[in-house]
């Protein structure tokens, strides 16, 4: 796999540097950079014994159900803040078993993993009661 860009949320010095100066990246680059296919990492916070830092890919659907389990998932809360502290909201959802999983997600970036997730794992439509 080639070269990942760090999502929005995630990034760096110099990704911040380049937005002081006029270049820098926003969530709607993301998801467009995303809907092309652009691999791109994201920094998480994940919960287990204890809240532990962890970049994902969110191009590679092994590394997220090694995360958070088997797809497809469904996000069920994504407003309420993580106890990492900084600007992360605690996104919180099940995966295929039905098993729980809570994840520390930047901000930003969680329309991107939703998208992410989305794109991974496509549910068929939902057919309305009749």
């Amino acid at each position: 796999m080639g070269a990942q860009r760090s999502t929005v949320g995630s990034s760096s010095f110099w990704d911040v540097a380049k937005g002081w100066a006029g270049f820098g990246r926003t969530p709607a680059d993301d998801l467009a950079d995303l809907a092309r296919g652009v691999a791109l990492s994201m920094v998480a916070f994940a919960y287990g014994p204890g809240p532990r830092r962890v970049t994902v890919s969110l191009a590679a659907p092994r590394e997220v159900e090694a995360l958070i389990g088997p797809g497809p998932h469904r996000v069920y809360r994504s407003d309420r803040p993580a106890t990492t502290g900084g600007d992360f909201v605690l996104v919180q959802g099940t995966d295929a078993t039905g098993a729980d999983w809570q994840l520390g997600v930047p901000r930003v970036d969680v329309p991107v993993f939703r998208q992410a997730l989305a794109t991974m794992w496509p549910r068929p439509e939902r057919r309305r009661p009749s």
